[in-house]
């Protein structure tokens, strides 16, 4: 919805173009944090073999097979790996759970683009972009004030 002071500042400020975006996009990348996970397979694994009920099972199957009782030893190193396979199983789970809530509650954005309000998603903003924050609104991204319509209101109930 288009207030009367959007529309009188949208036929001033066109915004960006179709190319100015994807120039600024291919330059400057997306706006999100990129998070590199890297060998996340070791490191579940190395989390996983340190934890305290891990290494005191550890501890226990080295005394068996100190002792001579292999059978048990070899029964103790079956279930390590079975409870070591579940957990980090369950954690990539968990990790690709929250993946997608985080882009299923991914905040949008209303920017001015080719004399047009559209609202985009956080992360396609690039720079130059006219970003429309009203109240409520969580600020999407670093930007500078074009045209200041605030009000604050500092009175308690």
């Amino acid at each position: 919805m288009q207030t009367n002071r959007t529309s009188n500042f949208l036929a001033n400020c066109p915004g960006l173009t179709s190319e100015e975006i994807t120039s600024s996009r291919k330059k400057h990348g997306k706006n999100i944090f990129e998070k590199r996970e890297r060998n996340l397979a070791l490191r579940l694994i190395i989390e996983v073999c340190t934890e305290p009920m891990f290494i005191l099972l550890a501890v226990t199957c080295s005394i068996y097979m100190i002792l001579g009782e292999w059978r048990e030893g070899l029964i103790m190193i079956v279930a390590l790996i079975f409870v070591a396979g579940i957990s980090i199983f369950q954690t990539i789970r968990s990790n690709n759970a929250t993946k997608t809530l985080r882009k299923i509650s991914q905040t949008k954005a209303k920017v001015i683009r080719e004399s047009t309000q559209q609202v985009i998603a956080r992360e396609d903003i690039v720079i130059g972009d006219l970003i429309i924050v009203e109240e409520g609104d969580l600020i999407p991204a670093d930007g500078e004030v074009l045209k200041p319509m605030i009000s604050v209101s500092m009175s308690l109930y």
